[in-house]
């Protein structure tokens, strides 16, 4: 537990580091919460390659770690539908069954997804929090 104080810090560091970078460009008129996006667009509309490949990074840098997580989640939940739904669990090799079930879930989202309001950044913002608060009970069920 003394280690998620840690995770926390790190986490937020990079983030920190740009809100920090926005203060002289603007002052007024934004939200705490805005101003990444807003950094990354004046990077990104100030035209030098160096700025533009700096927000290009940092927002594939952003898409990764959604795509990761996403990635991550999606084995583990076909890897325990598949074993609840086979008849012999620790023979499980029916890579067939596995394909069908993540077919079927990705088809689902794809679908959930089209008819939902988010943003790329609101996206990034719940899997922040999603993981930031389930970070003690992972290391609770580790020990």
């Amino acid at each position: 537990m003394a280690i998620l104080g840690v995770f926390v810090f790190m986490t937020h560091l990079i983030i920190f580091f740009v809100g920090l970078a926005a203060i002289p460009l603007f002052r007024e008129g934004y939200q705490s919460d805005q101003m990444l996006p807003v950094i990354l667009k004046h990077w990104a509309d100030d035209g030098s390659a160096i700025h533009t490949l700096r927000a290009m990074m940092i927002l594939l840098a952003i898409l990764a770690a959604i795509m990761s997580t996403a990635d991550s989640v999606l084995l583990s939940l076909v890897s325990l539908l598949s074993r609840d739904m086979a008849k012999d669990p620790v023979q499980n090799s029916n890579m067939q069954l596995d394909r069908w079930l993540s077919i079927l879930i990705m088809g689902a989202l794809a679908i959930g997804a089209l008819y939902r309001d988010v943003t790329f950044w609101r996206l990034v913002e719940i899997k922040l929090e999603t993981l930031l608060q389930c970070m003690p009970a992972f290391i609770v069920a580790l020990h």
